[in-house]
């Protein structure tokens, strides 16, 4: 997508490229859908006058029940190669319903606390579905492994606790470049595999003042992303 942004003195122009659902998995046609996109960004790179560039992606790395994200970093390594963008500045992510960690993965990264942590995931679910936000800290276990990988890629940087600081997952903005503020939300706080809408985001921290106070006197305009689709949504 080319966004041009016109003013009295000159002409901006952005380019997005948008991924979403990879769902990374080793056969040839996997292979093929990686290549071809890889060729098309290399071509537009090289062919015409993009100006400043980003990447988002917005969800399903992988699938639910693999714990590997090594094919999508390598992937999104390529492209932000590829597109000749600083991935600290320029990648934007947020996880999707498959990004949720599975109970394989949790009982590794929480072994020692294995018997109640499958009673905290589902009490947090059921509590968040009636309204309850006060669960949300207790559900961001489950995405530990997500931001794992999001800071093994680089866009954001390093903790010395990335157990306790699961600040990818959660809402928050980043503003890119000082031209355009991006909202990330978590639209799989209560998803199941046998529950596709009726998903919920965080909206009262998404509707949160202070979030947004130092954003209230400026023209940058805002986009907001999300995994799920409008209409898979609760409606409230």
């Amino acid at each position: 997508m080319i966004v041009n942004n016109k003013n009295t003195q000159n002409t901006i122009t952005t380019s997005i490229l948008h991924l979403s659902d990879l769902h990374f998995t080793r056969n040839p046609s996997m292979q093929n859908m990686r290549d071809s996109v890889l060729a098309e960004v290399k071509e537009h790179v090289h062919s015409k006058p993009l100006g400043k560039k980003l990447l988002v992606i917005t969800g399903d790395f992988h699938n639910f029940w693999t714990a590997d994200f090594s094919d999508s970093i390598e992937f999104i390594n390529e492209l932000i190669e590829a597109m000749g963008i600083e991935r600290e500045e320029d990648v934007f992510l947020v996880p999707g319903n498959h990004d949720v960690a599975n109970d394989d993965l949790m009982e590794l990264l929480f072994k020692d606390t294995v018997p109640e942590w499958k009673k905290q995931k589902e009490k947090a679910i059921e509590e968040i579905s009636k309204g309850h936000y006060d669960y949300i800290d207790s559900r961001m276990n489950s995405y530990v492994s997500y931001c794992q990988f999001v800071r093994e890629l680089g866009v954001y940087p390093q903790v010395s606790n990335p157990i306790a600081d699961t600040t990818p997952a959660r809402v928050h903005i980043r503003r890119w470049r000082g031209k355009l503020n991006v909202l990330h939300l978590n639209t799989t706080l209560v998803y199941t595999p046998e529950k596709k809408e009726g998903q919920i985001l965080d909206f009262i921290q998404a509707n949160d003042s202070s979030m947004w106070k130092q954003y209230f006197s400026d023209k940058i305009p805002t986009i907001a992303l999300g995994h799920n689709s409008f209409y898979d949504l609760k409606k409230e």
